[in-house]
C-alpha cells in the first residue's frame, strides 16, 4: 500500500459520486497546496494525502502548516487522510488541526487527532463515499 494507491482510491470515489478531482501537482503550484483539488456537489475543497507506518513517520512540512491555517481562516474545510501502512486503516484529520501534526509525527498521534477511520476497501470506500455526499458536514469542522 502507499500514498499512490490511496490517491487512486479517493479520485476513483470522487468520481464515482459525480464529482470532479485534480491531482495538484506541488512543483507547478504554491508551497504548502494540497496533493487533491476536488468539486462535489457544488462544494470545492482540498484533499492532503499521507502515508506512514511504524518505520516511517508521515510528515507535514511548515509550508503545508501554514497553507491549512490560512485556508481554514478564510473559512475553508480542507482535511488531511493519512494512510497507516501497518494496519491499512486511513485516518481522516481536520485542516483546522494541521498544526498538532507539523513535522514528523507517529502514525499514533495521526489516529488521535483524527475525526474518523476507515479500513482501506469497502470500509473506506462506503466511509468516505458517505463523508463527502455530506458536503464535509460542518459538524465534523
Amino acid at each position: 500500500m502507499s500514498e499512490a494507491k490511496l490517491s487512486k482510491t479517493v479520485c476513483g470515489i470522487i468520481n464515482t459520486l459525480g464529482g470532479h478531482v485534480s491531482r495538484v501537482e506541488a512543483a507547478a503550484s504554491a508551497a504548502g497546496i494540497p496533493d487533491l483539488d476536488y468539486c462535489l456537489t457544488g462544494k470545492e475543497s482540498h484533499i492532503e494525502l499521507k502515508y506512514g507506518h511504524s518505520q516511517k513517520m508521515p510528515e507535514l512540512r511548515p509550508s503545508q502548516v501554514r497553507w491549512f491555517r490560512d485556508r481554514v481562516k478564510a473559512g475553508g474545510r480542507p482535511f488531511i487522510l493519512c494512510l497507516d501502512g501497518d494496519t491499512d486503516f486511513v485516518y481522516l484529520v481536520r485542516g483546522i488541526d494541521a498544526c498538532e501534526l507539523k513535522g514528523k509525527q507517529p502514525i499514533s498521534k495521526w489516529r488521535d487527532t483524527s475525526i474518523l477511520e476507515w479500513q482501506m476497501g469497502d470500509d473506506l470506500l462506503v466511509g468516505l463515499r458517505n463523508f463527502l455526499s455530506l458536503g464535509n458536514n460542518r459538524s465534523l469542522f
